[in-house]
Order: C-alpha cells, then sequence, then structure tokens
C-alpha cells in the first residue's frame, strides 16, 4: 500500500521531492550555522587564538560539515586533548593553536539536530532542533 500511496504522491504532486530538497537544505544549513557558531563561542577569547583567524576557520568548517551532510546523516566532531577530522583540518588550515579547543568535547550534527557533550561522561546537550 505504501508504494501505490508513494506512486500517486509523485504523480499528483510531482515537485514534492523538489520541496522536501529544498527543506532538507535549509535545515541543513541552519544546523551547521548553530554548530559552527558554538564553536566560535567557545574558541573567542582563549589562550592562542588570533580573532582574525575565527573567520577563516568558520568558513571551512561550514563548507566542510554542507559538504559531508550531503553524504551521510551525522557527523561527529571531536576533541580529546586536541581537536580530531574536521576541526582538525580546519583549524590547521587557518592556523588556529590545536590546543586552545575544548577538551573531551564532542558534538553530533545531523540535518535536524546539533548536540554536544562537554565531558567524557557527560550526556548531550542539545543546541538546536527544527
Amino acid at each position: 500500500m505504501d508504494m501505490v500511496t508513494g506512486l500517486l504522491t509523485r504523480v499528483f504532486n510531482p515537485n514534492a521531492g523538489r520541496h522536501a530538497a529544498a527543506r532538507d537544505a535549509g535545515n541543513r544549513r541552519a544546523s551547521v550555522d548553530a554548530a559552527v557558531e558554538w564553536w566560535l563561542r567557545s574558541l573567542t577569547g582563549r589562550d592562542g587564538v588570533a580573532q582574525d583567524a575565527l573567520e577563516p576557520f568558520a568558513r571551512a568548517l561550514r563548507a566542510d560539515l554542507m559538504a559531508r551532510l550531503e553524504t551521510t546523516y551525522r557527523v561527529y566532531l571531536e576533541v580529546v586533548h586536541q581537536p580530531k577530522g574536521v576541526l582538525r583540518d580546519a583549524a590547521l588550515a587557518t592556523g588556529l593553536n590545536l590546543d586552545a579547543f575544548p577538551p573531551a568535547t564532542t558534538m553530533s550534527i545531523t540535518d535536524v539536530k546539533v548536540e554536544v557533550s562537554k565531558a567524557a561522561a557527560e550526556p548531550y546537550q542539545l543546541l538546536h532542533a527544527t
């Protein structure tokens, strides 16, 4: 029955797919913006962080997250003692001090929500949801 309903929806509402894609892109942009803003706030004023490096860091991180969320459901950003993966790449590309990142932090980013844990055993806190 679901196949028939899906077929009828596509036949009688041919733009539904485009509308859903536009909605997903808007949700993704809002989630990525919330995540990037959180990292900017957490790095502002920390030792070894040049304020003029934050904007290029934000652009690099935003572009990388948008590209990754095009192909996967969820992206994790992690800092153990120093940032790993996506965060590390953006920080190195813009000259940020890797030791300035808040240790033991993990962030989960999807198209519809952003959550962060600020310590190894601490539960995730919701930062953004659509």
